[in-house]
């Protein structure tokens, strides 16, 4: 299949969200900028894949058993026809801006292979939700001082799926998503897109972020985080030694915070523990950690009524 350069394809997986898929199409047609609109239907029941095929170009409906999300955003790739893609999740909206700013940034340099632009929280009805925005800024903020390198993404990132463009080579480079993992498919391909491509954040609006109650909850987000940082723990890449060492502690890191969640005590001694030997002096000095480890010695009865709800 040719890709014209500069050609945009966005890509969107759902399944049975008829009439917030039906707003998510609508505003990636909207925006500027965009060669197709690739809509991945993963089996809904409930008139969702009647009213895309009736749209009109440039939507085209996919359909197909996609076990979760990291199979249909794969289907969507092998389908699209553009050099670069964006995705965005059938519960958010693009900004109109998004594929002209940081469809720049990709045109000026061949070697980023993910650019991100900035977000907009809105409640369950689309309205903007102040507080919860500037919380992503702050994310933001904390997550560009981090950095985008394998150690850094590692250690935080704050990278919305709906407010990235990437480049097709970069995603077939690293093979895509893993449709092995079930959650935090994104933080895992991120990671390995940081190893062979640059990764760079835009100052530009992409994306409407929807919070609402149809988000991943808070344990499977923990379990998928466990879950890719002990995948990346078992192939650590060969970094420089400080490097690699930062990115061990980090991913350890994030097992005994995401342990602690999920009220697994001796996962959370565990991990904290290795963390611990990969670097004694952090460790001693990151008071989180050792946070962790001494609510993890707190009842279990007391500490599931604490849960996240």
């Amino acid at each position: 299949m040719t890709t014209p350069p500069g050609t945009v394809s966005v890509v969107i997986p759902t399944k049975d969200r008829c009439a917030l898929t039906l707003e998510a199409i609508a505003s990636a047609v909207a925006a500027g900028g965009v060669d197709e609109v690739i809509v991945v239907d993963a089996g809904s029941t409930d008139g969702t894949q009647a009213r895309v095929a009736a749209l009109t170009a440039p939507v085209r409906l996919v359909q197909g058993s996609h076990r979760n999300a990291a199979a249909a955003r794969n289907a969507g790739i092998r389908e699209a026809r553009g050099a670069y893609i964006g995705f965005l999740d059938s519960d958010d909206l693009m900004e109109p801006a998004k594929v002209a700013s940081l469809r720049r940034v990709l045109d000026a340099d061949p070697g980023v292979g993910l650019v991100h632009g900035r977000t907009v929280v809105v409640d369950g009805g689309g309205r903007p939700d102040a507080a919860a925005t500037e919380l992503h800024e702050r994310q933001r903020r904390r997550a560009e001082a981090v950095g985008t390198g394998f150690a850094g993404l590692a250690e935080y990132c704050s990278l919305y799926t709906s407010a990235t463009l990437m480049r097709r080579a970069a995603l077939e480079d690293v093979g895509g998503y893993d449709e092995a993992l079930d959650v935090y498919e994104d933080w895992d391909l991120y990671l390995r897109l940081s190893l062979r491509w640059q990764l760079v954040y835009a100052d530009e609006v992409a994306a409407r972020y929807r919070l609402w109650p149809g988000n991943v909850a808070w344990d499977r987000t923990a379990r998928g985080t466990v879950a890719v940082a002990r995948k990346q723990l078992a192939a650590l890449p060969p970094l420089a030694s400080g490097e690699r060492r930062r990115a061990a502690y980090a991913l350890q890191r994030r097992i005994a915070e995401a342990s602690n969640v999920l009220v697994e005590p001796r996962a959370t001694r565990s991990a904290a523990t290795a963390a611990l030997r990969c670097d004694p002096r952090r460790a001693l000095g990151d008071s989180l950690l050792g946070g962790l480890v001494l609510r993890s010695f707190v009842p279990r009865s007391l500490r599931v009524r604490r849960r996240p709800g």
